[in-house]
């Protein structure tokens, strides 16, 4: 992860590991002429191994004879390396799937050391042969197209040359490719330095391939930590896909792992791995940039890779180069062009990702390019694409490096934060709760709370005036019931109801509450433990569950003691009434009352005769008598 972090390092160490070869004098070695290759001036101690290139001898549609060294009358050359889509040196058309022989006379000083020869070849199928002898074959050649097949090869041949004139004779089959002829050259040095040649180069790939790896497995374990970033897995794949390819070009490292692997297998092995790659991605960009890469061509792409790859398995190959060189090759440019465009106007929302991705991307293209002109012979390079999409791969670990280590940093600014509000929120929960407990202490009101389901009973935290009024310290934990109905004047069918709605309410919703707090009193006689009577008005809440809102889990009581105000509102009555009496007095007028005086008089005068002269019960007597009090009253 560290390469991950710092890409400078990553590219350092892919650059050391490709600098790691055996350094020779940098001569540019000297090309056949005229089907003969004079080497005598090469030292391939100072110099180093070359590739047999220049102007071969050449015999379209026949295979020559193996031992057969006599220079031709009318002799004709052609590249090699190269296709067959060109004239030979005498003007005449070679036929582009067909089959043919070179000839080379090679000159060389033999030396102490011995020889060898290096093969890094693919496609096309040929022989081989040294002074008469075949050192090396590739798939099966014939001059029959449903006998020839192709074959990969990938490997260092020890040879004996003689000193001075040697004969080489390579047969070529080729009615699979539409060009025709060869693609590589052979690589001919010292036996040493060919093989210290191929294992810096497989140092190099191995590198590669084990750098591709490591991401891969990589970006899979993130996405099964984290499986909403669907962006790991699509690395993942992209990741496995590319290297895939990266075995397959170069030395074919897949030739090394699997020596018996047909061409049929090599070739799907590597189309699936680049399907894959087209699909994970187009997948990975979308992910990364969703506003900047449409879902319709995602969508495309999938479309078109699921035939694609079930076409490459149940079809015959020779089938697939067709489909693959006039559709699929076309479309996966197309997507790379779009995915390169899309890549570049990103840079307006997210700068430092896309200007990551596009270089990376644009030096992959390029490698590519590269590459694609040297298949097509269009310039002589060493294949680096798999170095390319190294880099380019790198650039997508290093993108999600980058997103996950703001993320993080964002995470760590969000705990900073968060413990910042939660030290500010404790300070302000301490504060509340001092000011409600002071309030608790200080309030002239019974205030407590009632939870519990089935039996409530009295929360701790109560104000300080409940004792007060209560009479008791014992309040904490008891139920009402025996706390404040017991000793009240309600009956115990009053009770029972209250008790019951009570209960009722902690497992109902507040509907429920309100559908029933009729029953609760709200006002009631109490008679504390000194036999004084209290008259005491009840308010009754109901506290929703934090989780729940819904659902009722607790019910405040608030109690006032009104006895005393009760007790000055029935004097202030009494006293009303009197005022009230002597009002109507004061308003009547002095005639009014003087006659009501003596009209009163009279009646009492009347009734105390009565009383006096009757001594026995008499009816009539009673009637008077009533009459007169009323009449006076």
């Amino acid at each position: 992860m560290l390469a991950c972090r710092n890409p400078v390092l990553g590219i350092f160490f892919l650059l050391t590991l490709l600098g790691c070869q055996e350094s020779f004098s940098g001569r540019k070695p000297p090309k056949a002429e005229q089907g003969i290759l004079d080497l005598r001036e090469w030292n391939f101690t100072k110099d180093g191994p070359l590739d047999l290139k220049g102007k071969f001898e050449f015999e379209p549609k026949q295979f020559v004879a193996a031992d057969n060294f006599t220079p031709s009358l009318n002799p004709r050359f052609l590249d090699f390396p190269g296709p067959w889509n060109v004239k030979l040196s005498d003007g005449s058309e070679i036929e582009k799937k067909s089959f043919g022989s070179y000839r080379l006379k090679i000159l060389v000083d033999k030396g102490d050391d011995p020889f060898a020869m290096r093969f890094y070849h693919r496609r096309v199928p040929f022989r081989l042969y040294l002074n008469g002898k075949l050192i090396a074959q590739n798939g099966v050649v014939s001059d029959n197209k449903e006998i020839a097949r192709s074959a990969i090869i990938s490997k260092v041949i020890p040879i004996d040359v003689n000193q001075g004139e040697n004969f080489l004779v390579l047969h070529v089959a080729n009615f699979v490719f539409p060009k025709g002829g060869t693609r590589t050259a052979f690589r001919f040095g010292t036996y040493q330095s060919l093989i210290n040649e191929r294992e810096a180069s497989l140092n190099a790939r191995l590198f590669v391939f084990g750098g591709i790896f490591i991401m891969a497995l990589y970006h899979f374990i993130l996405f099964l930590l984290r499986r909403d970033e669907k962006s790991t897995v699509y690395c993942g794949i992209f990741c496995l896909s590319a290297l895939a390819g990266a075995l397959c070009e170069g030395n074919m490292y897949i030739a090394k792992m699997f020596p018996t692997m047909s061409w049929e297998a090599f070739f799907k092995f590597r189309w699936a791995g680049i399907i894959a790659f087209l699909f994970g991605m187009v997948n990975f960009f979308h992910s990364v940039f969703s506003d900047y890469v449409s879902k319709k061509v995602v969508k495309i792409v999938s479309y078109v890779s699921v035939p694609s790859l079930l076409f490459l398995f149940l079809s015959d190959f020779r089938q697939y180069i067709q489909f693959f060189m006039f559709a699929f090759l076309p479309f996966l440019g197309c997507v790379i062009l779009y995915i390169v465009f899309a890549s570049v106007r990103s840079m307006k929302s997210y700068p430092k990702e896309s200007l990551v991705i596009t270089g990376g991307l644009v030096f992959w293209a390029a490698t590519m390019i590269n590459d694609v002109l040297n298949t097509n012979f269009v310039i002589q390079t060493a294949y680096i694409a798999v170095y390319g999409m190294f880099l380019f791969i790198f650039s997508l670990a290093t993108l999600l490096s980058m997103r996950f280590s703001w993320a993080f940093r964002d995470l760590h600014t969000a705990q900073i934060e968060i413990r910042e509000l939660n030290a500010g929120l404790e300070n302000m929960v301490k504060q509340k709760t001092a000011d409600i407990r002071s309030m608790m202490l200080h309030i002239r009101q019974g205030i407590f709370a009632l939870a519990g389901k089935g039996a409530p009973v009295i929360q701790k935290d109560y104000s300080q005036h409940l004792e007060d009024i209560l009479h008791t310290k014992d309040i904490a934990g008891a139920t009402i019931e025996g706390l404040l109905l017991g000793e009240s004047t309600l009956n115990s069918d009053e009770k029972n109801i209250i008790e019951e709605t009570i209960k009722f309410s902690m497992i109902g919703d507040e509907l429920t509450y309100l559908l029933n707090e009729h029953n609760l009193p709200k006002e009631l006689t109490y008679s504390n433990l000194a036999d004084q009577q209290k008259i005491l008005e009840i308010d009754w809440g109901p506290i929703a569950n934090s989780d729940d809102p819904e659902q009722v889990d607790k019910v405040l009581v608030c109690i006032r003691d009104v006895s005393e105000q009760r007790k000055l509102q029935d004097e202030s009555k009494a006293q009303q009434r009197e005022l009230s009496i002597i009002d109507e007095i004061l308003r009547l007028k002095p005639e009014r009352f003087n006659d009501f005086i003596e009209t009163s008089q009279g009646f009492i005068k009347q009734n105390r005769q009565l009383i006096e002269e009757n001594k026995e019960y008499s009816k009539d007597v009673l009637k008077i008598l009533f009459i007169n009090m009323h009449t006076l009253k």
